[in-house]
C-alpha cells in the first residue's frame, strides 16, 4: 500500500485535486505549488494522478460542466422522454452552463482544453443534445452545423462575459457602463440608423453583469434565433 503523505488522514484521489483546483481558480490564487499546499503533499505527489497541469485544470472543468449538467436536469429529468418543446431545451441547457460558469468565472479562460476521453458524463449529454437536435428537425450535417453554431454561441458569451469581469478586476474599473449614446459620438460620415435601433445597440452595450435579468433575456432570444436559422421546429412532432 501507497504511504500517506505527512498531514493527511485519507489517500489523495483526482476528485479531491479536481475539487481544490476549482476552489483555488475561485479564489483567484492557482498554482500546482498552491494546490500541493491545499492538499498537504508535494506537487509531484498530483502528477501521480494526472499527466500534467492541463489534465488537472481540465479535471476541475469538468466539475464545472458537471454542475451545469446536474441544475438542467434538476428542471428536466428526462430531456428525452419527457414532452416539451427541444429548442426550449436546448435553451434551457445553454442558460445552465453560462450560469455555472459565472460562478467559476476564473476558470473558464480554460474552456477550450480537451475533455477527457472518459467523461462519459458529458459523453453521454452530448449524446443527448444531439437526439433533441434531431427531434427538432434537422438530420446528418444539419445536426454537426447547428451544434457547432449552438456551442459557438454559448461558449462565445461565457468567455466574452468572463474576460470583461477578469479586466474589471485587473483593471480595478467598473465594467458598469452608465450611459451610452451612439447616436451623440456618431461621425458625420456615419450611415444614418433609426432611434429604435440606436436605443437597441446603446442598450446592449450598457449591459453588464450586475443586469443579470437583462442579459439573460438577450442570451435566450439570440440563441433561439440562431436555433430557429436553422430550420428548428418549436415542438418534438
Amino acid at each position: 500500500m501507497a504511504r500517506m503523505a505527512a498531514g493527511r488522514t485519507t489517500h489523495l484521489t483526482q476528485e479531491e485535486v479536481a475539487r481544490e483546483t476549482l476552489a483555488l481558480f475561485d479564489d483567484g490564487d492557482f498554482s500546482m505549488r498552491a494546490l500541493g499546499a491545499r492538499l498537504s503533499v508535494s506537487p509531484a505527489a498530483i502528477y501521480n494522478h494526472f499527466e500534467n497541469q492541463s489534465a488537472v485544470v481540465q479535471a476541475a472543468v469538468s466539475l464545472v460542466w458537471e454542475e451545469s449538467i446536474t441544475a438542467f436536469l434538476a428542471e428536466i429529468a428526462d430531456p428525452l422522454g419527457q414532452p416539451g418543446n427541444p429548442v426550449e431545451f436546448l435553451i434551457l441547457a445553454a442558460t445552465c452552463a453560462r450560469q455555472a460558469f459565472s460562478r467559476h468565472y476564473r476558470i473558464a479562460t480554460n474552456l477550450a482544453l480537451p475533455p477527457a476521453e472518459s467523461d462519459s458524463r458529458l459523453a453521454g449529454i452530448l449524446a443527448t443534445f444531439g437526439s433533441l437536435l434531431e427531434s427538432a428537425g434537422l438530420e446528418g450535417e444539419d445536426v454537426s452545423d447547428a451544434f457547432y453554431a449552438y456551442t459557438t454561441y454559448t461558449l462565445g458569451s461565457i468567455l466574452y462575459r468572463t474576460h470583461r469581469r477578469l479586466a474589471s478586476e485587473q483593471l480595478g474599473v467598473n465594467p458598469r457602463v452608465a450611459s451610452f449614446s451612439s447616436a451623440a459620438a456618431r461621425p458625420e460620415d456615419a450611415p444614418a440608423v433609426s432611434p429604435t435601433t440606436i436605443e437597441g445597440i446603446d442598450r446592449t452595450i450598457a449591459s453588464t453583469d450586475s443586469d443579470e435579468e437583462v442579459e439573460q433575456r438577450l442570451f435566450k432570444v439570440g440563441l433561439r434565433r440562431l436555433l430557429e436559422g436553422f430550420g428548428l421546429r418549436g415542438d418534438a412532432g
